[in-house]
């Protein structure tokens, strides 16, 4: 599988890897919760409490994923999880955000503690 994004400018900014995306862009992750710094429900006071996150080269979450060993590919019912192996595998961007959470400290998805399921959700009990 090939890296789509690897050390690669912004697909929208077009800022290289290891500088600020421009404000405004929809690549951009929110320091404080992940999710895109446009759309996420952070207040401004919330998001200053870390510092922003650099464009590194890389799609947000793939770096994830390949430490996880989260890749998908399309079959004849839709994504289908798959090795990284296989031909047209893709990170599993779907199941990162589903099997963990951010933590603003490391600035990356980890995953989540065994016990910590949402309400409503079923654990397998």
């Amino acid at each position: 599988m090939r890296c789509r994004s690897c050390n690669q400018n912004c697909p929208k900014c077009e800022v290289g890897p290891s500088n600020l995306h421009e404000m405004g862009c929809g690549v951009e992750r929110c320091a404080t919760c992940g999710f895109q710094r446009i759309f996420c429900d952070c207040s401004s006071r919330q998001q200053n409490k870390y510092p922003r996150l650099p464009w590194t080269g890389r799609w947000p979450g793939e770096v994830e994923c390949e430490e996880y060993g989260f890749y998908a590919k399309m079959g004849p019912n839709g994504w289908e999880p798959c090795k990284k192996e296989e031909l047209e595998a893709r990170p599993d961007l779907n199941t990162l955000l589903a099997a963990c959470e951010w933590n603003p400290k490391k600035k990356k998805y980890i995953k989540k503690q065994r016990g910590m399921e949402q309400p409503g959700s079923s654990s397998g009990s």
